[in-house]
């Protein structure tokens, strides 16, 4: 069985001030050490990246320079994080197997969570991992407090999720694609089919603001 990682680095990093999946951090670009965990992991077999059109070309010149050789594809981004997903998996020639979908934004992901994702992937077709929610959680209209939410069914979702290569094409034929999805397991989940949640890797951080990077440490 051949699983491909989709890892997602198009985004404009507003609140970094930037494109931070492209800012240097020990002499490489964040971008590169997500990709070095899946081209280190044996059990996934190719890349595909999805990137600014217009940092293609320096994109490719990173890859060369990495000597990373699962790579299979890099491709433009779209308008929605949910288009550079679809762009990118419209690129896996397989229909078998697992896809792994990824930031570009979390460095930090480590080989004993892509075992067990993939492990609970092949049982249940679709898994995500997140993290408890430790603080109490209240919607607000105009000010005012309209419900608190009860925070032992919440989870702070992270990336890579899970899916078999066959149910995310069957979702993807089944939503419609002009809604907005923040993950794709939002889609998974509007296609009518079971999203399985496990705990997440509080190390596994996701760098949106400058701050961010202070607390990866020895992480990489």
């Amino acid at each position: 069985m051949q699983n491909c990682a989709i890892v997602v680095a198009a985004g404009r990093g507003k609140r970094f001030g930037g494109y931070k999946q492209f800012h240097m951090y020990r002499d490489h670009p964040i971008l590169y050490y997500a990709l070095r965990a899946f081209e280190r992991y044996r059990s996934v077999d190719e890349i595909v990246l999805v990137v600014p059109k217009n940092r293609i070309a320096f994109v490719k010149a990173i890859i060369k320079r990495s000597r990373f050789q699962k790579i299979k594809a890099v491709v433009p981004g779209g308008k929605r994080r949910q288009d550079s997903v679809k762009n990118g998996f419209q690129v896996i020639e397989r229909r078998t197997g697992c896809v792994i979908i990824h930031d570009g934004a979390r460095p930090a992901v480590n080989p004993g969570l892509l075992q067990k994702g993939l492990r609970l992937c092949r049982k249940y077709r679709a898994v995500i991992f997140g993290l408890p929610v430790t603080d109490t959680v209240k919607i607000i209209r105009d000010h005012r407090v309209v419900s608190t939410l009860n925070r032992r069914e919440l989870s702070l979702v992270q990336t890579p999720q899970f899916f078999r290569v066959s149910l995310l094409a069957e979702a993807y034929a089944r939503v419609d694609f002009d809604r907005n999805f923040t993950d794709e397991a939002g889609l998974v989940e509007a296609a009518g089919f079971p999203v399985y949640h496990f705990e997440g890797d509080r190390e596994n951080i996701k760098i949106t603001e400058r701050g961010d990077l202070q607390r990866l440490g020895k992480r990489l």
